[in-house]
């Protein structure tokens, strides 16, 4: 996946902004820049306030059409006001609430037979049993943790190991949310990444007991499952 398209993004025909933009997890770049100025004003205010998000004035809207929507590709610009941060990543506009301070380097202890509150307003994980294809039952202890640089997974048995780094980014998840991911870990080994995918190592053959992961998002963690 190229750094520049966003699979699955939730993309807003023309003849269909008015209707579905305030239900939209995010807003089409493309389709803003075909619209005049005034319009992209309205649809603007229109879908932050679908998502009840506090109303920009002039000043925000000018910038989030100048700084977000205007913005190249690679950029990663953001606007503030009230309680909202505007952010553009690829061909998509996200609206949240500022995500909380965090501690990459925190490790939390995780019994699977219990639901987990991530710090930091990550949410909250869970599981489920899932023969084949899901974590293997642990011989380890567990643990969540967070990206720290240089982590790699196998996704599949043979296959070389890739990057945490170039997985993130091909499943679509935004930069500022990369490091915010939670990475499960058996023992000293990473063996999944949140609900995204389970290491070969780790995963549970057919017919073989294993565990689903399920992540419950907290606000402002808008992406796509891959």
């Amino acid at each position: 996946v190229k750094e520049g398209t966003l699979p699955n993004a939730v993309t807003i025909p023309l003849e269909e902004i008015d209707r579905q933009t305030a239900q939209a997890a995010v807003l089409s770049v493309h389709a803003l820049r075909e619209l005049s100025p005034a319009r992209q004003a309205n649809v603007l205010r229109y879908w932050l306030r679908g998502l009840g998000h506090a109303q920009p004035n002039s000043a925000h809207v000018e910038r989030v059409l100048s700084d977000v929507v205007l913005a190249a590709a690679d950029a990663e610009p953001c606007v503030t006001w009230a309680n909202v941060e505007v952010r553009r990543y690829r061909d998509a506009v996200f609206a949240m609430p500022p995500l909380p301070e965090h501690d990459p380097g925190c490790i939390v202890p995780w019994d699977l037979g219990t639901s987990l509150e991530l710090p930091s307003g990550g949410g909250r994980l869970t599981t489920r049993m899932a023969p084949g294809g899901g974590l293997r039952l642990p011989q380890a202890e567990v643990s969540v943790r967070y990206r720290r640089g240089g982590e790699r997974c196998r996704l599949a048995e043979g296959a070389h190991r890739s990057e945490l780094k170039t997985l993130l980014q091909d499943w679509g998840v935004p930069p500022w949310l990369r490091d915010r991911v939670p990475l499960i870990y058996v023992g000293e080994q990473l063996a999944a990444v949140a609900d995204l995918c389970v290491c070969a190592p780790f995963r549970s053959d057919a017919g073989e007991p294993g565990i689903a992961v399920q992540w419950r998002r907290g606000p402002g963690f808008t992406f796509q499952k891959p």
